[in-house]
């Protein structure tokens, strides 16, 4: 029999197997994919399951969600000049104090760029102060000149002459002090340079996250901030990534409990305080995030610490009353 050339590969591999051998392959291969796809709505789903399976038996239903701490606000600490990291000195949950120093740029470019502004200064005060002694000799031969005009005895073009060598040296004085502004400022701008490769704490608090570390390469006006800062640490936010499922069971407002991994022993209270859509998705699953608010009085709260949120979930008397 001829076969169009459009055939697979598989469906050759099939010519050659007995009918009875050939079901076995056909039946095999769709089992096995079916065993995938009922896995992954496995994952997909077993979140709603669990939550449906507890509001049935029992009204309620127990979820735990991994999270982190985040500030509430923060200030970002960003680099004003490019470069590379030399050294870290300032980690996440830290408590820093304004002007402290959170990281160091090679400050070797930048040093080297103030040695030649400060060459260039010199050099414009020389030709400064050498523009000015050629006036104050130009000015003292048209003094000179004067008297002698007054007294007949030089000609009246020499008088001239020496009116406008004054004129000109004047001129070119301007010009060198011009030169010699150019350079302070120049100066100035290469020494602030090298001021802001010492990156700094621009106020009290803690420190929210950093996203560098030594080598790497930082770009004024498109890398990212470097470290945030929290200054209101007396309240948190606690974020975890969540599925439909629980989005579905749970309002603003509701509380919540919170652990941390380091103090697993410990509860904390909270209340939901937002749920928003994630750009998150697990096996094309939607994800949202449960952002929770927390008081931190004591400070034990610190941001970038890892927590687990627990929460209980009920059938609301507004959804009794639905139904």
């Amino acid at each position: 029999m001829t076969r169009a050339n459009g055939d697979t590969r598989f469906e050759h591999a099939l010519d050659n197997v007995p009918n009875r051998k050939r079901l076995w392959v056909i039946s095999s291969s769709l089992l096995i994919v079916l065993a995938i796809a009922g896995g992954a709505a496995y994952w997909i789903s077993r979140d709603f399951r669990r939550i449906d399976h507890g509001l049935r038996s029992s009204g309620v239903a127990s979820v735990t969600a991994p999270a982190v701490i985040v500030a509430v606000t923060v200030t970002p600490i960003k680099a004003t000049v490019s470069g590379t990291i030399d050294a870290v000195y300032c980690e996440v949950g830290e408590f820093v104090k304004r002007g402290q120093l959170c990281a160091k740029i090679d400050p070797q470019p930048y040093r080297l760029i103030v040695e030649q502004g400060m060459a260039a200064l010199g050099l414009a005060n020389s030709s400064r102060e050498q523009a000015g002694a050629r006036l104050a000799r130009a000015q003292a031969a048209y003094a000179r000149n004067q008297k002698r005009a007054v007294r007949r005895s030089t000609a009246a073009n020499v008088l001239e002459v020496s009116q406008r060598a004054v004129e000109l040296r004047k001129a070119r004085v301007l010009r060198e002090e011009a030169s010699v502004a150019r350079a302070k400022q120049a100066l100035r701008v290469a020494q602030i340079n090298l001021e802001n490769t010492d990156i700094i704490a621009p106020i009290d608090g803690i420190v929210a996250s950093r996203t560098v570390v030594a080598g790497n390469e930082v770009i004024n006006g498109v890398s990212e901030p470097l470290f945030t800062v929290a200054a209101d640490h007396g309240a948190v936010e606690i974020v975890a990534s969540v599925s439909e499922a629980v989005v579905d069971a749970v309002r603003p407002g509701d509380e919540v409990l919170f652990s941390l991994d380091l103090m697993s022993n410990q509860s904390f209270h909270g209340t939901v305080a937002q749920l928003a859509l994630s750009r998150e998705t697990i096996d094309g699953a939607k994800r949202y995030d449960l952002v929770v608010t927390a008081p931190n009085p004591d400070l034990s709260l610190k941001p970038g610490m890892s927590a687990t949120i627990r929460m209980t979930i009920g059938r609301r008397d507004d959804d009794k009353a639905a139904r």
